[in-house]
């Protein structure tokens, strides 16, 4: 996509380093990223039995990354 009508510059939308790091910490973890896909969103990993809380590491259709937390099993 192109950043306006007066310039060449052109959108790329790949995933890409996000300056901000953002953990959304939920109750319904498969709700939630059944949502993030649903939205155009990416679940570039998951982690279900290693660590103290399940996490998806996920990204938006703009690939801003963003970590899904759920409760502690």
């Amino acid at each position: 996509t192109k950043s306006s009508s007066a310039g060449t510059a052109t959108r790329h939308y790949d995933r890409h380093w996000t300056p901000v790091h953002l953990d959304i910490h939920v109750v319904d973890i498969d709700a939630v990223l059944e949502k993030v896909r649903a939205h155009g969103g990416a679940i570039e990993m998951e982690f279900r039995n290693q660590g103290p809380m399940p996490v998806g590491f996920c990204c938006d259709p703009f690939g801003n990354g963003f970590c899904v937390i759920g409760e502690r099993g």
